[in-house]
């Protein structure tokens, strides 16, 4: 995320609010999965699916798939993979009939909680 999309977003104004000791930690705790987002994309141009959601009302009525089915529609024609990573490891069954693959599971620092990095090649 870049200083614009920080201003824009808010983001900027939450991470001051939390201070510089738990920015630190987050730090801490999301560096191992940038660092494996580099070194599977490898600089190669894709989307980063950051977080899609429904609201618990309105999920179960096939509103998720459809978000998900037009992002990968726009993908497969532009010839772009996406990437995700989720800790919820239902999801990962989920994506998986998306045509997701799992590229690893690691537990996040701090945390410890696991965390699975999810790739969809473009068909």
């Amino acid at each position: 995320m870049n200083l614009w999309r920080m201003l824009h977003s808010g983001a900027i104004l939450s991470g001051m609010r939390l201070g510089a000791k738990v920015g630190k930690k987050m730090s801490l705790i999301f560096e191992p999965m940038e660092n494996d987002r580099k070194k599977h994309m490898q600089q190669k141009d894709y989307i980063y699916l950051y977080v899609v959601g429904v609201s618990k009302e309105y999920q179960g009525n096939g509103y998720g798939g459809k978000l998900l089915r037009a992002l990968i529609d726009m993908c497969d024609e532009s010839r772009i993979p996406i990437y995700l990573e989720t800790e919820i490891e239902t999801n990962v069954r989920l994506y998986e009939k998306f045509g997701f693959k799992t590229l690893d599971q690691i537990t996040l620092p701090v945390v410890n909680d696991p965390m699975w990095e999810m790739k969809r090649e473009p068909k």
